[in-house]
């Protein structure tokens, strides 16, 4: 067992070969099939160039937001509305080129829909992890199919129109 706190610190490459992880997009990543979970890696220096702010608050937990309203509006409704489940992120944070394990975070939607951006609350700042199990590509595919893309494209062309 590996145990994951604040003192965590690593590459993207290192977490993901950790979890044997399945990419699902830029920042995405799930660790098995019977989990619903995934890895979530918010880059705090985004804005500038993106759109994308990711901010962690004084309590700890975290906010996700974009300055385009109208990805701002597909970005809530994709994990608010659609998502079949009450999302769950390990997040490590990227601060100054590493990554540092923030917590367990859960999407609080009603908190979200209220403020217009979405809202996560940690759940707790450990994680104790048992090594995964190697999936072959079927598992991959079955866990890729579980969740809505939430890439910028499909946004745009979903809610421009």
């Amino acid at each position: 067992m590996f145990l994951f706190d604040s003192s965590f610190k690593g590459t993207l490459k290192e977490i993901v070969d950790r979890f044997n992880a399945v990419k699902l997009e830029d920042a995405y990543y799930t660790l098995t099939p019977n989990e619903e979970f995934v890895l979530f890696f918010p880059n705090f220096n985004r804005k500038a160039k993106t759109g994308w702010e990711n901010v962690q608050l004084s309590n700890g937990d975290l906010t996700e937001r974009n300055t385009n309203p109208v990805l701002q509006k597909a970005h809530l409704k994709m994990h608010v509305d659609d998502q079949p489940f009450d999302q769950v992120r390990l997040t490590f944070g990227k601060i100054e080129g590493i990554y540092r394990f923030l917590g367990v975070f859960q999407l609080d939607k009603n908190e979200s829909r209220r403020l217009g951006y979405l809202y996560w609350r940690r759940l707790a700042e450990v994680y104790p992890f048992l090594e995964p199990v190697n999936l072959d590509k079927k598992d991959k595919m079955a866990i890729q199919s579980k969740f809505v893309p939430l890439d910028d494209r499909v946004c745009k062309d979903k809610f421009e129109n």
